[in-house]
């Protein structure tokens, strides 16, 4: 299994790897994607044969960073680590067991007294999160401040930050693939003693979604790294790496937020994100402050079925409580129906014209899509026990409710107002693979517009993929409408998937939004439980769910792919035919970056003005092997 992630006009791939034996793995990079594409470096070989001492961190009860060795510790880390599991007496291994976690071979299997797991790499395994690679500030903000803080950290390296199986988050250097630092988050310290016992004893994997940004936290300027904590515990941590080589002195960690601060947050699998919010005015001067903006994810300890989204202050001080209303801040949907499984995973954020955020969209598992309003800032109404405003309820034609996993897309109407994407699916466990669990799925296209009421299914016009001749050819069609929320206007488009019902297709990861047009991929599973599963990529123009005029410029591909889709310039060219007077189209030319197989390159026209009516769209390439490894309910 392999995990690609990359960067803006990606020049390098990031693949993760596992070892199944051991549950123990690496990040490779490689210069570009494609079977024959040079590895640059292979960080779990290089960790392996690493001489000097790891600057690995973790938390302690105050929520300061600590070096994790034995005489840092506090008592009750000690305690914890002191046996094999939580319904065990000490066994006076403790010791013993943070030096196995830092790398030391001497106590594993086949080793004179080795009493441990042998490791195929003292990394642990990259199974479901994807690397993030964070280079020097942006300069994207004009204040003095904002500017001389670039150009301090103008020549900062770049570092990639990759979430393992092993219960840590690991910094490495981008050029070297060297490992800077990593981090055990004190939310999943009690959980490592299973990394002792072996792969059948669990998995501690940090595996949730990262964000970056710089930002002011406590009146300076940062760069900040939030990290969901995943299938490990419930919550997430922020680091300051402003400087990650000197992280921990006095770059650390700036908070860990988890289920004990508030019970609605559950295991966050899905992508935070750090954002700039209005938080009130003083004589006139609107006043700012950024916030991280969390799903409360799956399993959370309620069991009311309700879901959440937080808003997290980056300006908390490690020595302040969690405070509802005072440095955080929570919007609670209403209880679901409690026989069917429910969660939060994804959701986008739309900002104003100051750059503040003004609404933010998240589906549920239960087929919800809700719009959060931040428009008024502080204080915020809905963040008082009011609920977010529900813009759609996902059901198939026969009133069954669709899940929603995937991150929605942000497109603004013509006419004004926004369109949310977003297709329907869930991939939580072993058993949504199972014949028994397959249902309908959807893409939808919903507009949104400012006292606009909850879309019903009938009134969005449907588009269907029609299967032609023999081979992988598709026509997507349907009829023009116009878009609008009264008389004869239309909230937007969807169509099902073909026989998704018995094949078991649906949509996890996030789409792209190249000019007018979407791209998409679906994941199908194998017939066979030993295949890799089929992912099969859309390109559609995003307003009429119709066709894009896209010219692959290069052969199909077959073979692997995993994770998101991921795409980098190259290049483009103006025409000369405007749609609109005093405007251009623009085609742009881009690369969809795979992984394990060549680059699929597609010219993608970008039209200013979307063209309306009965169309046609053809199915590009299937892929397979999307994520197939790894186990367990979240």
């Amino acid at each position: 299994m392999s995990t690609v992630a990359s960067h803006d006009l990606a020049s390098a791939i990031y693949q993760g790897s596992v070892y199944r034996a051991s549950l123990s793995g690496s990040l490779i990079k490689r210069e570009s994607a494609g079977a024959g594409a040079a590895t640059v470096w292979d960080a779990g070989t290089l960790l392996s044969q690493r001489v000097e001492p790891r600057q690995i961190f973790t938390a302690n009860a105050q929520g300061n960073l600590v070096p994790f060795l034995w005489s840092d510790l506090d008592a009750m880390q000690r305690a914890l680590l002191d046996r094999s599991s939580s319904t065990l007496p000490p066994d006076g291994l403790g010791e013993r067991r943070v030096h196995y976690l830092h790398g030391a071979r001497v106590d594993e299997s086949g080793q004179p007294g080795g009493i441990f797991p042998r490791r195929d790499s003292i990394m642990g395994a990259v199974i479901h999160g994807l690397a993030l690679r964070v280079g020097p500030p942006t300069g994207g903000v004009q204040t003095e401040a904002y500017r001389s803080f670039s150009q301090v950290h103008r020549d900062r390296r770049a570092v990639v930050y990759v979430g393992t199986a092993g219960g840590m988050l690991h910094a490495f250097d981008d050029a070297s693939g060297k490992e800077l630092f990593a981090y055990i988050p004190h939310a999943v310290v009690d959980s490592l003693p299973a990394l002792t016992q072996g792969p059948r004893f669990g998995v501690v994997a940090v595996d949730g979604g990262m964000a970056a940004a710089d930002v002011v936290a406590n009146g300076e300027w940062r760069t900040v790294l939030v990290a969901g904590l995943g299938r490990s515990a419930r919550g997430a941590a922020v680091l300051d790496i402003t400087d990650p080589v000197q992280f921990g002195n006095p770059f650390k960690l700036l908070w860990e937020f988890t289920d004990r601060d508030d019970p609605d947050m559950g295991h966050m699998i899905g992508m935070p994100v750090i954002a700039r919010f209005r938080t009130g005015s003083d004589r006139g001067v609107t006043q700012y402050a950024y916030f991280a903006m969390l799903a409360s994810g799956v399993n959370n300890k309620r069991g009311s079925g309700s879901n959440a989204l937080f808003l997290l202050s980056l300006d908390k001080k490690p020595s302040e409580a969690w405070k509802g209303g005072v440095n955080y801040f929570k919007f609670v949907t209403p209880a679901g129906e409690q026989s069917r499984a429910n969660g939060m995973l994804e959701l986008t954020s739309v900002a104003g014209a100051d750059g503040a955020v003004e609404y933010a969209y998240a589906g549920d598992l239960q087929g919800n899509l809700w719009r959060f309003d931040f428009s008024a800032g502080l204080p915020w109404g809905k963040a008082k026990g009011e609920t977010p405003d529900l813009l759609l309820v996902a059901q198939d034609a026969l009133g069954q409710r669709q899940p929603i996993m995937q991150k929605p897309a942000i497109a603004f109407a013509p006419g004004g107002g926004m369109i949310v994407l977003f297709g329907t699916g869930r991939y939580l466990s072993r058993q949504d693979l199972d014949l028994a669990s397959f249902s309908t799925q959807s893409f939808y296209a919903v507009l949104d517009r400012a006292g606009a009421s909850t879309v019903q299914r009938d009134a969005l016009v449907p588009r269907k993929l029609i299967k032609k001749n023999a081979g992988n050819s598709f026509a997507l069609e349907g009829d023009g409408f116009v878009y609008g929320t009264s008389g004869s206007g239309k909230r937007g488009w969807y169509f099902d998937f073909p026989q998704s019902a018995t094949t078991g297709e649906r949509v996890l990861s996030a789409s792209i939004l190249s000019g007018a047009d979407l791209v998409f991929h679906s994941m199908t599973p194998a017939p066979k439980q030993c295949d890799a599963p089929i992912a099969t990529l859309y390109v559609l123009n995003t307003f009429s769910g119709l066709a894009a005029d896209v010219r692959p410029s290069n052969a199909s591909l077959s073979g692997g792919m995993s994770g998101s889709i991921l795409l980098r310039s190259a290049g483009y060219h103006k025409t000369s035919t405007s749609d609109i007077p005093g405007r251009q189209s623009v085609k742009s030319r881009v690369q969809i970056l795979t992984g394990d197989q060549p680059v699929l390159e597609l010219e993608l026209p970008g039209n200013v003005a979307p063209t309306f009516g009965r169309l046609s769209w053809r199915e590009l390439v299937n892929w397979g092997d999307l994520q197939h490894s790894g186990s367990g309910q979240p």
